[in-house]
């Protein structure tokens, strides 16, 4: 009688094990990127609004120190950004976070600004923190209404 786990079925079984990594490297993480998610889709004015950043790539994405996010509205025909004040100093990638890993941040809304928005979130992939941010990607939100 042979046994079950031979060292032919064990060679099978690691073949298969190698094609599905590489399956889900190329296919499936190449898809990926980076989620953003409010924790609502409605908010009202002055209302605190969380977002929840999702880091799919393969490595590191830092923030900017002066704007880690902006915020747009619908204007009906695309988005169009507030309007920030110079950052008062140097803008450097600062909270980071690894491959799969997860931040999070809060802010309160302004008042007074109904409709239809999104956050813009500029990232520099693979740098390092405390040095310059230089954006290399931007990603955005769900869309969300304030009222």
């Amino acid at each position: 009688m042979t046994p079950i786990l031979s060292k032919k079925n064990l060679v099978g079984i690691f073949a298969i094990f190698v094609i599905l990594v590489i399956v889900f490297v190329f296919f499936v993480l190449k898809g990926q990127k980076i989620e953003v998610v409010t924790d609502s889709a409605q908010y009202a004015d002055g209302e605190p609004l969380r977002l929840k950043i999702k880091n799919y790539l393969l490595g590191n994405i830092c923030f900017s120190s002066c704007y880690p996010y902006y915020l747009e509205k619908e204007n009906g025909v695309g988005w169009k950004g507030y309007l920030y004040e110079d950052c008062p100093h140097p803008d450097v990638a600062e909270k980071c976070i690894g491959a799969f890993g997860t931040k999070a941040f809060e802010t309160s809304l302004p008042e007074t600004i109904e409709g239809k928005h999104r956050v813009l979130i500029p990232v520099c992939s693979n740098c390092k923190e405390g040095l310059s941010f230089k954006e290399t990607n931007r990603f955005y939100s769900n869309v969300f209404e304030i009222k």
